[in-house]
């Protein structure tokens, strides 16, 4: 009955006022009745048009006065105007009774969006003006109506009391007294305050407890148990005769029993396999059951009764009645990598290093001297790491990362990541003055010449630069040591540069540092590799 009783009252709970303010029907931002368009194509079908995060904005109707509203009906005020959900939904917006509304809805987020903002004119809270007609049963409400409750409502022939309870004397009551008499139930009444199931019924069972075909369970007498009758009871002692005994358990058809020919048991197993493996059987002669000293043969096999197998990286020797094991390789470090050199201020960013070795190390770890995850502990087979963190240095600057791998002896091995200046050459037109730019790895002169990186790292004594290709060109040098003479590599001859012009440089990775823009005295043809003199 509980149940009925609840479904009237949520079917009720609709049309009662939540004190002075309801609902207003408005409930989702949308543009339905348009279509989608897939590689130009519109669809057959029109689509609701969802538009996410709209604007609402609620007037009192026909005027520009905004509305005061709420977010639920404890009158938390809710601001006007306010954004909708960004699955297009519009959460509940609380207003007075008794008074119109107009909301209008607008903007959204690219590509669904109002075109031009839509009003929804002259709605109103609850059932009021604005809402939807109701009928039930022979009581109608209109949809201009300002109801906002329904009384004396009946449902079925079910007749609500003043608590909300349904009268017991309704049909409904007396359909389900009659379902629980027929389940063997007593209806609650006043002879019966419990309503349990009476205690003198018979359970129907169908014939399964024994091959006799009983249909029920008598209670024995006193007890409150029900129990079998013998003729069950022996039914299901016949179904397999019980087993006493020690050893391994057969299965034959219908038929279980013991098999001790096949399977030996412990005592004919330590009797017959232990001696021929060259043991003696534990027992008081010899309590420990140790191997005997004395083997000759393993199943009649002779030689040596053991063979001792060395892995992979051991080596064997055996002298007498002892057998060294020892690594067969010497534990070295084969390779160790991962550093490199990188222009000043570039960031490295978890460097990875590899290493190998000629034996597996029982241990391996990578230090470093900027102590950034320092140290990192690699796991078998100790050959890969990655160093977690950003390495960076705006000066001429090297970070060692030192491995240290143990088995037996500890060994360790280094790899460096070093920062470094670029320098740069190329060929162009005269007259590139002091305003140099960088340009990923290149360096652009105030003429619009491009020059190439030729090494990262300062230039020295002896090192040549080129081959460079002039057609009517002069030769640049942008380097970091502003007093060189150059000689042509090629010949040995002088090879004459104006005298180098001082250039405030920017590097790619912001990086301010001096170098020295040289400029060959001549236009040239041909090919030249200009070499450092001094």
């Amino acid at each position: 009955m509980k149940r009925i009783v609840l479904w009237i009252s949520m079917l009720l709970i609709p049309f009662a006022a939540h004190g002075q303010t309801a609902v207003l029907p408005v409930y989702a931002c949308g543009n339905p009745g348009i279509k989608a368009v897939t590689s130009g194509s519109s669809s057959s079908n029109y689509l609701e048009g969802v538009i996410p995060s709209c604007l609402v904005k609620v007037y009192l109707t026909n005027t520009t006065t905004p509305a005061t509203i709420y977010k639920d009906s404890s009158n938390t005020p809710q601001a006007n105007p306010f954004t909708a959900n960004t699955n297009g939904s519009i959460p509940p917006i609380y207003a007075a009774t008794g008074q119109g509304y107009d909301v209008v809805l607008s903007g959204g987020i690219t590509p669904n969006t109002y075109t031009i903002p839509i009003t929804l004119t002259d709605l109103s809270v609850g059932i009021g003006s604005g809402g939807f007609p109701i009928t039930l049963g022979s009581t109608s409400i209109a949809g201009s109506s300002t109801t906002t409750s329904v009384s004396g409502l009946t449902v079925d022939g079910v007749t609500p009391t003043v608590m909300g309870y349904v009268d017991p004397t309704s049909s409904i009551q007396t359909q389900l007294n009659g379902k629980q008499a027929t389940l063997g139930f007593t209806p609650y009444n006043a002879t019966n305050p419990s309503g349990y199931i009476s205690g003198n019924q018979t359970i129907t069972l169908g014939g399964i407890l024994s091959g006799s075909g009983a249909t029920s369970i008598t209670a024995s007498a006193g007890s409150g148990y029900y129990m079998p009758s013998t003729t069950d009871e022996s039914n299901w002692n016949g179904k397999q005769a019980a087993i006493n005994g020690t050893g391994f358990v057969k299965s034959s058809g219908t038929t279980i029993s013991y098999d001790n020919s096949t399977y030996l048991t412990t005592s004919a197993a330590a009797s017959t396999y232990q001696l021929l493996l060259g043991f003696t059987p534990y027992n008081a002669t010899n309590p420990a059951g140790y191997i005997s000293s004395a083997i000759t043969s393993v199943n009649a096999l002779t030689g040596p009764a053991l063979t001792l197998a060395c892995g992979t990286g051991l080596s064997c020797i055996s002298s007498g009645s002892t057998i060294t094991v020892s690594l067969a390789t010497a534990f070295t470090i084969n390779s160790f990598t991962g550093g490199s050199t990188v222009e000043l201020g570039y960031p490295v960013v978890n460097p990875t290093f590899a290493a190998t070795y000629s034996v597996t190390p029982a241990s391996a770890s990578i230090t470093n001297t900027d102590n950034i995850s320092s140290p990192t502990n690699l796991t078998t087979p100790f050959t890969t790491a990655t160093i977690v963190g950003t390495f960076q240095h705006p000066s001429t600057s090297t970070t060692t990362f030192t491995l240290t791998a143990t088995q037996g002896a500890t060994l360790t091995a280094t790899q460096t990541i070093n920062w470094q200046p670029a320098i740069f050459g190329g060929v162009g037109t005269a007259g590139a003055t002091s305003s140099v730019s960088a340009a990923g790895t290149t360096a652009v002169l105030s003429n619009g010449n491009v020059l190439a990186r030729m090494q990262l790292g300062a230039e020295t004594v002896g090192e040549t630069f080129g081959p460079f290709n002039p057609s009517g060109q002069v030769i640049y040098l942008l380097l970091t040591g502003g007093s060189h003479t150059f000689i042509d590599a090629g010949t040995g001859f002088p090879f004459a540069f104006n005298a180098p012009i001082t250039v405030p440089f920017l590097n790619a990775n912001g990086v301010s540092i001096t170098l020295y823009l040289y400029q060959s005295t001549n236009a040239l043809f041909g090919t030249y590799t200009p070499k450092v003199a001094s």
